[in-house]
């Protein structure tokens, strides 16, 4: 052999050496995957100087967990690739958590940057580098925007909608081209004929004159070399409410006519960049959309149509010279929560017809959005929808409810209209842009007749686009079909800020927000859009610490519509996401305002006791204010003192912690009878806010058990309670191991029940135990639905270890259920806890994420048999107590029926 084919071989070697050791420190059955930077995969506009970098381990191994990763953060994937960082190398990191927050090199506006991720696992073997994944900042200084603030009038009563255009010319070697919009009340943005996203309502609801939120588009591949044409249309939203309603919005102090701030980025090859910015060299235009309201609905008339007027040279010349004018004021922040977006479409069920060219189309289900209709007939058809959730006998749509809150002209557009004038000709297809409605029956009345042969209807569902994380199902059909009517109204409920109902009001009630927030958690990726939600509240702030009943408000709601049962939707909502997500942020930004809030408490304070506030709204027993208002007060005071413990504030956590003791003894002085230890308010709600507040001192805590047992009992174990009871009694009832009494309360089918609802054909939740008076969406009383993943599927959030990474399992099988299906993504993977009976056994399977582990109790009746995890493996769980210790992986886990 001679020297070269000698080198050759034992370079050969050396690599085949260096490979194989190589895939022995690697496991790439651990990669990371769905990087995200704050909560969002690839985010576009954020101004967050330290973005949180989390991911999730790919592993199912037995015991699959990080011991430490690596993070790089560069400006270009190309530096990546080759596992270098010219702005970040976190160097490997001992820690168990999959989160950290950027820590390089100062980022600079309108960039974007490329992160990745490796993990090393439990047995110190490292993954490769994962694919990158990215995030763009918008303007970390609100001073460098460029454009000024255009409009077409300052006229608030000005109905049609503007339309504004711009030819911008490129040149070739664009690399990026984005667009920063601010345009109020809502905008929709096109780029050469097309509309850039596939977003609706748009930007998100803010207090306008203290905070304005902007959009950030791609918008490179809808552009080409040479002209291109910029359109905007503007709504009014509720920037500039027409439509007059019992909430005052038309004379809200933010209130000004549509606006337009943007500013185009071209980046290029060659490193520079140029700015196309909103100025006086814009020009607008009236169009085809005469009127636009949230509220009422739209008129458009096809006949204006302005053709294709965002294309490059179209012919503008009878378009006006814009107005500069001023800034809504306040601050201009991007968007970073989910942006609006159809989540499904729903085709009619039924369809009738009440006399030539008018029908009634029946879409099956109650829910927010809007409608795409397509329809042929004469030019200048005029045809109306009205949308409703109800129908009266002669199946036209019911709106009398609806309308009782309308302070309108009686010639004005009345509440969920929409008219459309036909341009005539080809079949056209008409979609609203900047209203929604709640519905499930749409009313489409012609003029002239249209046959039924020449209109398609086709129901929109719209709602903040959240990632969905939870799923629930089960043997019970009522079970299953009041899940799904929570999912309807809580998503129907939430159009950038969680609302009341979105027909008559869509209003951000903190009550109903708080209340409906765990369950919401349960079911979505909820940390974005609460975030902002909550930065609404600080925003609505007042100086003294009070809040309003409503988020945003017109200034309607300090002095009634608030008080403590409501306004704690601050602390509850934040502390909650501190319990899901682990994240110490949101109690960092919310702290002050908690703190403001809890000692302006402390000046309306009567002995420890609040008189102020709403009660248990909806409730058929009363419960006095003071028992409610005085638990959220001692529950907020408690909650601050937690929250400065975490955040390391200790002279405020004993402070407050001293606080909550005296509201304690407080409220025992004024309800508990001291001889007897027995509440002296015996309603459902009373008994059951003392103990899932922690009101009720040790002593008192059987009798009071015992009471709302029977205080249940005593209404054929039916609910009585309200807004606030449905939170309490049935966490209550679990927490003390009443799990029959709790399944039949959710079981019922007569009034008062959930059931109820049901069996009368709702599809969504109704905002009474009547109901047929009131809103049929609404979310408040949809708590109960927790109960399915915390009893029935039995998962439920350690509060010594926040954000799953350690978690318990505590199922209940209830002897009428044969099966449950329960699953939960948490920051880690997807939980799952399934189960189902076979003869005297209960067959688990079981799926702990990796990073997490978990107890699982085995419910009194049972005893765990053979244990596997789904390989067939025996697993040694240790002790043979009724806790089990599982790490994470895949279990099948066989429990069988005690003799008794």
């Amino acid at each position: 052999m001679n020297l070269n084919r000698l080198f050759l071989f034992v370079f050969v070697l050396v690599a085949a050496l260096s490979s194989v050791s190589c895939r022995h420190e690697t496991n790439d059955n651990g990669l990371p995957t769905e990087l995200k930077a704050d909560y969002t995969v690839n985010p576009l506009g954020i101004d967050n100087p330290a973005p949180l970098l989390s991911w999730r381990l790919n592993d199912e191994r037995m015991g699959a967990r990080q011991t430490a990763f690596q993070v790089l953060v560069a400006s270009s994937p190309g530096l990546l690739s080759d596992d270098q960082a010219d702005l970040w190398n976190s160097g490997k990191q001992e820690s168990p958590v999959s989160r950290i927050p950027y820590q390089g090199l100062s980022l600079q506006s309108c960039k974007r940057y490329y992160w990745t991720v490796k993990v090393w696992d439990h047995e110190g073997n490292a993954s490769s580098f994962s694919e990158p994944g990215t995030f763009e900042t918008a303007y970390l200084d609100p001073s460098e925007w460029k454009g000024q603030w255009i409009t077409n009038t300052d006229d608030t009563a000005s109905q049609p909608a503007p339309y504004f255009r711009k030819e911008i010319r490129t040149r070739s070697g664009l690399v990026r081209a984005t667009a920063y919009v601010a345009g109020l009340g809502y905008h929709e943005l096109y780029v050469n004929d097309q509309k850039a996203g596939n977003s609706f309502l748009e930007p998100g609801y803010t207090r306008f004159d203290r905070r304005t939120l902007y959009l950030t588009y791609d918008i490179t591949g809808m552009l080409t070399d040479g002209g291109n044409g910029i359109g905007v249309i503007l709504g009014n939203g509720w920037y500039n409410v027409q439509s007059k309603a019992v909430w005052y919005f038309e004379k809200a102090p933010w209130r000004k006519s549509p606006r337009l701030l943007m500013d185009i980025r071209l980046e290029y090859n060659d490193g520079s960049v140029e700015f196309i910015s909103t100025d006086e060299d814009w020009k607008c235009s009236e169009g085809p959309l005469r009127f636009n309201s949230l509220y009422a609905g739209e008129i458009y008339d096809a006949r204006l149509d302005l053709g294709n007027w965002s294309l490059a040279g179209y012919d503008d010349s009878g378009w006006s010279p814009v107005l500069l004018t001023e800034s809504p004021g306040g601050v201009l922040s991007p968007q970073t929560a989910p942006s609006i977006k159809i989540v499904r479409s729903l085709k009619p069920v039924k369809v009738h017809t009440l006399s030539p060219g008018s029908y009634v189309f029946d879409l099956g289900e109650n829910f927010a959005g809007t409608a795409r209709l397509k329809i042929k007939g004469e030019t200048g058809t005029k045809v109306t929808m009205q949308f409703g959730e109800q129908a009266n006998e002669d199946h036209s749509v019911a709106m009398e409810i609806i309308a009782r809150h309308m302070r309108i002209a009686k010639d004005a557009l009345p509440f969920q209209t929409d008219i459309y004038y036909l341009k005539g000709g080809e079949a056209e297809e008409y979609t609203p842009r900047f209203t929604y409605h709640g519905y499930r029956y749409v009313q489409l009345n012609t003029e002239p007749a249209v046959d039924l042969s020449e209109i398609e209807i086709e129901g929109l569902f719209l709602n903040t686009g959240f990632e969905k994380t939870g799923d629930f199902r089960c043997s019970n059909e009522l079970f299953n079909k009041l899940y799904q009517a929570t999912m309807n109204s809580y998503l129907s409920n939430f159009h950038s800020i969680p609302t009341d109902c979105p027909h008559r009001e869509k209003n951000g009630w903190t009550g109903d927000a708080h209340i409906a927030s765990e369950l919401g958690l349960w079911n979505f990726n909820g940390m974005m859009p609460y975030r902002k939600w909550l930065q609404d509240l600080r925003d609505e702030q007042r100086p003294t610490g009070e809040l309003p009943g409503i988020v945003p408000t017109s200034g309607w709601g300090y002095h009634w519509g608030n008080g403590p049962a409501w306004d704690s939707a601050l602390p509850v909502i934040a502390q909650t996401l501190y319990e899901y997500y682990g994240d110490t942020t949101v109690l960092a930004e919310n702290y002050d305002a908690v703190k403001r809030y809890v000692d302006y408490l402390v000046t309306r304070a009567d002995h420890g006791i609040q008189h102020i506030g709403l009660g248990d709204w909806v409730s058929l027993t009363k419960t006095p204010v003071e028992v409610t208002s005085t638990g959220y007060y001692y529950y907020d005071a408690l909650t601050l003192s937690k929250m400065a413990g975490i955040l390391g504030k200790t002279a405020d956590r004993e402070k407050y912690a001293a606080l909550a003791e005296e509201i304690k003894t407080a409220f025992n002085d004024r309800f508990l009878d001291p001889e007897t230890n027995r509440y002296r308010v015996q309603t459902q709600t009373a008994l059951s806010c003392a103990l899932f507040q922690g009101l009720a001192p040790e002593q008192a805590v059987e009798n009071t058990v015992n009471d709302l047992i029977a205080s249940i009992n005593e209404k054929n174990d039916h609910p009585d309670f309200g807004l606030l009871g449905s939170k309490y009694v049935l966490n209550v009832l679990r927490e003390h191991g009443k799990h029959e009494l709790a399944y039949k309360m959710i079981n019922q089918k007569d009034f008062p029940s959930w059931g109820l609802w049901i069996e009368l054909g709702a599809t969504a939740l109704w905002e009474d135990w009547d109901g047929r008076e009131g809103s049929q969406n609404h979310i408040f009383l949809g708590d109960f639905s927790t109960w399915f993943f915390k009893a029935l599927g039995g998962i439920q959030i350690d509060p010594a270890n926040p954000g799953f990474s350690h978690f318990r399992l505590n199922p209940v099988f209830p002897d009428e259920i044969s099966f449950v299906e329960t699953s939960h993504k948490c920051l880690h993977g997807t939980i799952v806890s399934n189960w189902k009976r076979a003869e005297n056994k209960v067959e688990m399977n079981v799926v702990i994420p990796p990073n997490t582990t978990s107890e699982l109790t085995v419910p009194d009746g049972y005893q765990l048999k053979n244990r596997t995890d789904t390989k067939g493996r025996n697993i040694d769980f240790g002790s043979e107590s009724n806790v089990v210790k599982l790490v994470s992986g895949q279990y099948n886990l066989v429990l069988e029926k005690t003799k008794r």
